[in-house]
């Protein structure tokens, strides 16, 4: 993720994008209950005063410490957590560990250097901010806060609309018939770095060798193993198994690298699934 270290403050007068519906729609949506947590007063200002500005941003608390934030939100059940890192006492992934809540909320954390960037990811913060916080990367924190809430609504709604209906089980793949120099060969689905969709074809890499493959992206992945492969876009699948380790570089975002050094990035649309692939890869990380 790009960082920067010499942007302006944030000022009080200037606009945030609304996280309420636009002025035409019939309905308005019930507002964003957000939690301030900094042991900074003048960071604590700025983030008030600027989002007392949007409508559909509630401060239900501000908080100067870490316990008082925890204690503040596990009582309150905020939507959204506006959280410095480095606070005395509880740090900010403290509080997010400490969290006994139905639903963890948005979280973004705001401080002062970049070296938390991947634990934030691994606690499932919806976005990071340096100080002096940029307007422009402040936007783009409240965008993904309405798209990470857009989505749950969406998944809550589907869930009690729909009931499962059990599709019949076939026996888990272990290999894959591709093409090679117009042959077809069995690869091995632990030999597998990633799949990858192009128009009209998949391209399979495993190792330094690539193979194209006829189905698309959605029908292979209901063939595969429910545990090994990660779907980190719709049309990028991971195999967890080869992946050694998660970067977030300043220059390509969230990066890929595995067991035989290939490198491969993860769409910055795909941002907000990096908590889960993090989790994926360190399974014994408990939040």
């Amino acid at each position: 993720m790009s960082f920067s270290r010499h942007a302006r403050p944030a000022l009080a007068g200037d606009s945030l994008p609304s996280l309420a519906r636009d002025a035409s729609s019939p309905a308005r949506e019930t507002p964003v209950r957000t939690l301030i947590a900094d042991d900074e007063q003048i960071c604590r200002e700025t983030l008030r005063r600027l989002l007392r500005h949007d409508p559909a941003v509630e401060i239900v608390a501000i908080a100067t410490g870490g316990d008082e934030a925890l204690e503040a939100a596990n009582r309150l059940r905020p939507d959204l957590l506006f959280l410095d890192v480095d606070m005395p006492g509880t740090n900010g992934f403290s509080v997010v560990r400490g969290l006994r809540m139905p639903f963890l909320p948005a979280i973004v954390f705001i401080t002062g250097n970049e070296r938390g960037a991947i634990e934030a990811f691994e606690v499932a913060a919806t976005d990071y901010l340096l100080k002096p916080c940029r307007l422009d990367r402040l936007k783009v924190a409240l965008q993904r806060v309405r798209s990470q809430m857009a989505r749950q609504r969406f998944e809550t709604l589907s869930a009690r609309a729909t009931l499962p209906i059990p599709a019949p089980k076939s026996p888990p793949l272990t290999s894959l018939a591709v093409r090679e120099d117009g042959h077809e060969v069995w690869l091995d689905l632990d030999e597998i770095c990633w799949i990858e969709s192009h128009a009209g074809h998949l391209t399979i890499r495993a190792g330094a060798r690539s193979y194209k493959f006829s189905e698309t992206l959605e029908q292979l992945h209901a063939k595969l193993p429910a545990r090994g492969f990660f779907l980190a876009s719709p049309g990028l699948l991971l195999n967890l198994d080869q992946v050694r380790e998660l970067r977030v570089d300043a220059d390509t975002g969230p990066v890929a690298i595995f067991q035989d050094g290939a490198r491969q990035s993860i769409p910055p649309q795909s941002l907000h699934l990096l908590p889960l692939l993090v989790n994926a890869v360190v399974p014994e990380f408990e939040p």
